[in-house]
């Protein structure tokens, strides 16, 4: 067998196998509440993100209404609502928010952009929607034919962990084996013994040393050997657990939830199939206790049967068609047949009729207990009740095109569009890690250093759009880099005219992260706000963070002044015990002020200057 019939029958096998979408439901909804917070907070801290001046001018774009615009697309998508609709407002936003972001981008904005373009593509809307509801109710007034459960690819489960997770693991693998720290064990221990890095103290672990050394080369291997093997289902559970586990710690211990959270939805897709089954699915364990009847050959009763049975995934409710073959009981025989359009028999209760078999109906299923209450007490009860079948309608007539799209619930790629996608995915992601350190050092090794000019060509010229519109990028996450000559962290105080001192919310008094310093704003202020290197107009950048504190927190905004600090910490070279106790313990040191009445605003004592000055 020739190597294309063996890619052939691997990707027959593999990624065109027909799975059911109800894993691609709970995804869509979970991503899109998680990229709702993340959206959130980037709104809260707008001030400090967008405006020209904090509080005192609008950007060239007022985002409040792009935000307000996103949240209605988020809203539509985790109900599955207009999802092709929602797909596309989300990811056009994305790159117009995210891809601009270039002071307080950090890594998951690439992934929310990445993710955004997959699921053009997805059929997420193929179950556990309203979309598929209405396509359902839309078949039963068009037809008394059982309607066919949507079935899609199980590509459409792995290309999003391959765009999200793969790519993202398999390019900073190639930077963290050029890395001294990570080579060593300690890409997990020294960003996590770094005061500014974290927000919570983990030292009680972070002190076991081979753990800690354990984890860290775990990640490595793990990395490494994720886009290889994560196709295969036997290793997706393994997989599933270990990435849980990595971020679930990240999580706990860093300041960017939204990431960590927004790659644990991704490890979602890995979820095997049966384990959503027996959540969501209906299991022979839960009999019905609700026999309900209804005219078969009426369309509106068919589509009220339809809309019903969408809500009661556990089978209470047992919904009967008087045209099929189903034995009609003596009771119902008894008042006439279904003149009333409906009729519902529970055990041991008289046959209920019309409006009140519609309430049996709800109260029989959980998911609509809540609607009946409300369409009780609102003006909606007369409306439901109209909807019961009781007079001659004409029959609703649907086109049959729209029958068939309906009988797919979705529209998706087919087996040679996923094929074109993937291969296209993977030849970005090539140019980007063409151009990776560990690359570049073997192939000049090789081919000697005349070739660099070759092999960064293509990331030049084309990297910049990748990045904007497929998220494909670098990732050099927790570098050497980024900690190498580290010596300082700032805190700012905030003292009132009758000399009340109070911490602003940037860093606390250990040198750990607070509530302004959070996923993008921690990039921010971590790395090009403080940084590495002391440049103290640099540092003048903590106004805008001090302007949000001053118009959200105070009575006065004009009132008192701040107080600004540094710390000086150590950067490990090794794994040393206590050591980020022994750093949260040193003394911070008063290096200078800021009046926002003044017209100078920033006033440097001579140990900042000094401290710069050595810096430089």
């Amino acid at each position: 067998m020739g190597v294309k019939k063996i890619m052939r029958a691997w990707t027959e096998r593999v990624l065109f196998k027909q799975v059911d979408p109800i894993g691609l439901a709970v995804f869509r909804m979970v991503f899109s509440v998680i990229l709702a917070c993340e959206l959130f907070q980037l709104y809260t801290y707008r001030h400090i993100m967008y405006d020209r001046v904090p509080f005192g001018g609008i950007g060239e774009i007022d985002v409040r209404y792009i935000f307000l615009f996103w949240w209605l697309a988020l809203v539509a998508l985790f109900i599955g609502f207009k999802t092709r609709v929602a797909t596309v407002l989300n990811y056009v936003l994305s790159v117009v928010i995210f891809s601009s972001a270039s002071s307080f981008e950090y890594h998951i904005f690439y992934v929310y952009v990445g993710v955004g373009l997959v699921a053009l593509f997805l059929p997420l809307g193929a179950t556990c929607s309203v979309d598929d509801l209405l396509a359902r109710v839309r078949w039963a007034g068009a037809t008394d034919a059982p309607w066919r459960p949507a079935r899609v690819f199980a590509a459409t489960y792995l290309v999003p962990v391959l765009v999200g997770v793969g790519f993202v693991y398999f390019d900073s693998i190639l930077y963290k084996f050029t890395s001294p720290m990570w080579l060593k064990g300690l890409g997990m221990w020294l960003p996590a013994s770094l005061p500014m890095v974290i927000w919570n103290d983990a030292s009680l672990v972070l002190d076991q040393k081979w753990l800690m050394l354990f984890l860290g080369y775990l990640v490595v291997i793990f990395e490494t050997i994720f886009i290889f093997t994560f196709w295969y289902k036997r290793f997706r559970v393994p997989f599933l657990m270990l990435g849980m586990f990595f971020h679930l710690g990240i999580l706990i211990i860093f300041p960017i939830p939204w990431f960590a959270l927004a790659t644990m939805a991704l490890y979602l897709l890995m979820v095997p199939i049966g384990w959503w089954r027996c959540l969501f699915s209906t299991t022979d364990r839960n009999a019905a206790n609700l026999e309900v009847y209804y005219d078969g050959s009426d369309p509106g009763a068919r589509r009220l049967a339809a809309a019903l049975a969408y809500f009661d995934p556990r089978g209470r409710v047992a919904f009967h068609s008087v045209k099929s073959n189903v034995a009609l009981p003596q009771s119902l025989l008894a008042i006439g047949g279904l003149s009333n359009g409906m009729l519902a028999i529970g055990s041991g209760t008289a046959p209920q009729k019309g409006d009140l078999a519609l309430g049996s109906v709800l109260n029989a299923m959980p998911l609509l207990r809540v609607p009946r209450l409300f369409i009780h007490w609102s003006a909606l009860e007369k409306w439901a009740k109209s909807r019961i079948p009781g007079q001659e309608r004409s029959p609703m007539t649907v086109p049959d095109f729209l029958v068939q799209r309906s009988a797919s619930a979705a529209i998706e790629l087919g087996a040679r569009g996923w094929r074109g996608c993937i291969a296209l995915l993977f030849a970005c992601q090539f140019i980007v890690s063409l151009a990776s350190p560990l690359t570049q050092g073997a192939l000049e090794s090789l081919f000697g250093p005349r070739i660099m000019g070759y092999i960064g060509w293509p990331d030049h010229v084309l990297g910049q759009p990748m990045v904007n519109f497929t998220g494909i990028t670098h990732h050099p996450v927790f570098m050497d880099s980024h900690f190498q000559g580290y010596e300082h962290i700032m805190k700012v105080v905030h003292v009132d005219a009758d000399g009340t001192r109070e911490i602003v919310p940037l860093l606390d008094d250990n040198g750990m992260t607070s509530t302004y310093v959070r996923g993008a704003f921690w990039v921010n202020y971590t790395f090009r706000v403080s940084g590495a290197i002391v440049q103290l107009d640099h540092l003048e950048r903590v106004s805008s963070y001090l302007d949000q504190y001053r118009f959200t927190h105070l009575n006065d905004p004009e009132a008192g002044h701040f107080e600004i600090f540094l710390k000086r910490i150590d950067i490990p070279l090794q794994w040393e015990e206590g050591f980020l106790r022994e750093q949260m313990e040193k003394p911070w040191q008063k290096v200078g002020e800021y009046h926002a009445s003044h017209e100078d605003g920033f006033s440097w004592g001579q140990q900042a200057i000094e401290i710069e000055a050595n810096d430089r």
